[in-house]
């Protein structure tokens, strides 16, 4: 997909949650991390805490995050 704001090619992958509240960027979704909130946007699970797929464009750094 084309960034809306800048036209450049965007990478595909998750918005990944730690139990301790960091966010980061992964291709895939990793084991072990956390998360204990009852109101999340975006898939959750015990292993791999919470993610939510996402588009990012490098150049711009504007992420689009689909839930």
């Amino acid at each position: 997909m084309e960034c809306p704001f800048c036209g450049q090619e965007m990478e595909a992958g998750f918005l990944q949650s730690t139990g301790g509240g960091a966010v980061f960027w992964t291709e895939k979704p990793k084991a072990f991390s956390t998360l204990l909130n009852p109101d999340i946007i975006g898939e959750h699970d015990w292993i791999h805490g919470f993610s939510a797929s996402a588009l990012r464009c490098t150049v711009c750094r504007k992420i689009i995050v689909a839930y």
